[in-house]
């Protein structure tokens, strides 16, 4: 009977972190209309590849310009069943797959001597209160409610990194070594979940993981394999480019981890205290879920040292953060239930939960009013863009711009892109500078270099990608087709909103500015 109240009171807590995130998820997909400017990217890949062009960008170029080869070919599928229908799906698919990642958060951190017993904590357990409130702070934080379905493969590697741990947990070693194995075709640096669970294996069993290994390197050696078969390099060309970008410093880089978890708001503050009081807690105690919180820790240090953080890049870190900081709540919870009736804590621990699920979603629709007027007009600019390019450049063009994701998705031409997540012509001529370049065109003598190299037939600039560009005599081989203006006041309430111009390879006139 006791197993039985357990297991029950452990599905409803489930369901109920579930419902909440996938609630939360669904309330910013029907806010805004369209993927991601990124997604469109892999969405027309995966529509490439479903329309029979292979799997390529421009079709005919063997490039990879969309980083996760399962969503990818779950894409194309989907645009097989589906066709344009694959828009919405994709992103609800990421929402229910981010869903279930916060939703497994809660079995993955209840002891397995004591599942629930909701206040049991006398006997080695804690309860299932730190358990919902980690999975409550996952389903409901702006760090991943915002950008679950956005329609990138974030809810899948989400999913596959709380599955991993959760049989790693439970002592399935070998469906852990799958699912990271898994996880490393989700998303290249997946490499680094598969080395932690396998060093975890060797450690817990004391010896080595050889068939665990093996499904691992299979994993890795099909991928290569592939790649180098199929693109002719093992690294994806989106890594190429943003390998070649300048980010900033590298106190910039470790500040944005800091700043977002532990340091950037009071509401930081107070979880990034409970995250803190766990990590400590987890370490003096050897708890099941170092693995996890070690994980978390080398992702973060990874991409803050040699990788680019981007907002969807948040997201996994996040569920070791979140998990600290229910192990955190769970050494005040068993403090408090040694000195204060179970009942009273009880009332506070509902209410904690309840004060902490209503902050986090007020702000999640505070953020999404916020940003829905910036994604209801970029989105308008960019399609106008696409109809233009389709209407004032000819068929076989070379259209190169920054913002390749919806605008090349609609417009029927070839792309170059800066800085070439979808060219190799373009990382070859950026190559040649011998130094690191700006994450947009807006540095003359960089982008000219590049210019030279490529040769579009068209150009599409922001606002302050052309001005300085103009000004330095880098545009004199085109002429504006076409202002896409933008208010003034939007762009100084939303930087990445500007007006945009269509530029053609021409002659120079005088109201050019030439």
């Amino acid at each position: 009977m006791r197993f039985q109240n357990d297991t029950l009171v452990l599905a409803t807590a489930t369901i109920i972190v579930f419902l909440l995130g996938f609630g939360v998820r669904l309330c910013v997909f029907l806010a805004f209309p369209y993927p991601s400017d990124d997604a469109f990217i892999a969405l027309r890949v995966a529509r490439n590849l479903a329309s029979g062009f292979g799997f390529a960008y421009n079709p005919g170029e063997r490039v990879q310009a969309a980083t996760s080869l399962v969503w990818t070919f779950l894409g194309a599928a989907m645009w097989h069943a589906f066709g344009v229908r694959t828009l919405s799906l994709m992103r609800l698919l990421g929402g229910l797959a981010d869903s279930l990642a916060a939703a497994l958060i809660v079995p993955l951190m209840v002891d397995r001597r004591s599942a629930t017993a909701l206040l049991g904590a006398s006997q080695g357990g804690w309860g299932i209160v730190p358990g919902l409130f980690s999975g409550i702070v996952y389903a409901a934080l702006s760090t991943t409610a915002l950008v679950a379905t956005l329609g990138l493969e974030t809810g899948f590697y989400t999913l596959s990194v709380v599955v991993c741990f959760l049989c790693l947990r439970r002592g399935w070693n070998f469906a852990a070594a799958i699912v990271a194995a898994f996880h490393m075709l989700v998303h290249p640096d997946g490499v680094l979940l598969a080395a932690v669970v396998l060093i975890t294996i060797a450690l817990w069993s004391r010896s080595i993981p050889i068939v665990e290994t093996l499904v691992v390197l299979l994993a890795g050696g099909v991928y290569l394999g592939c790649s180098k078969l199929y693109f002719g390099q093992f690294v994806p060309q989106t890594m190429v480019a943003k390998s070649a970008v300048y980010q900033g410093s590298l106190l910039h880089s470790w500040w944005l981890p800091l700043g977002k978890f532990f340091l950037g708001s009071p509401g930081a503050w107070a979880l990034g205290i409970f995250a803190v009081t766990g990590a400590i807690v987890a370490l003096r105690s050897r708890s099941e879920q170092l693995p996890l919180l070690a994980w978390g820790a080398l992702y973060i240090a990874a991409f803050s040292t040699a990788g680019v953080w981007w907002p969807w890049y948040f997201a996994a870190p996040t569920i070791a953060y979140t998990v600290a900081a229910g192990i955190g709540l769970r050494s005040v919870w068993a403090y408090c239930l040694k000195r204060v009736p179970k009942r009273v804590c009880l009332c506070a621990a509902i209410g904690w939960l309840l004060l902490t699920t209503g902050v986090l979603v007020v702000r999640d629709l505070r953020y999404v009013r916020f940003w829905r007027v910036s994604e209801d007009v970029g989105c308008r600019q960019k399609k106008d863009i696409a109809a233009a390019i389709n209407a004032r450049t000819s068929s076989n063009a070379l259209v190169m711009l920054e913002p390749l994701g919806m605008i090349g998705f609609f417009a029927n031409r070839n792309f170059a892109d800066y800085p070439g997540l979808a060219s190799r012509k373009v990382t070859d001529a950026t190559r040649e500078l011998g130094r690191k370049i700006p994450a947009k065109p807006s540095e003359p003598q960089s982008f000219g270099h590049v210019l030279r190299r490529v040769a579009p037939d068209a150009l599409v600039l922001r606002e302050d990608e052309y001005v300085p560009n103009l000004v330095a005599g880098t545009l004199r081989r085109y002429i504006v087709s076409k202002v896409f203006p933008v208010d003034p006041r939007l762009t100084a309430r939303y930087p990445s909103l500007q007006t945009m111009y269509l530029l053609v390879q021409g002659q120079p006139n005088s109201r050019s500015g030439y």
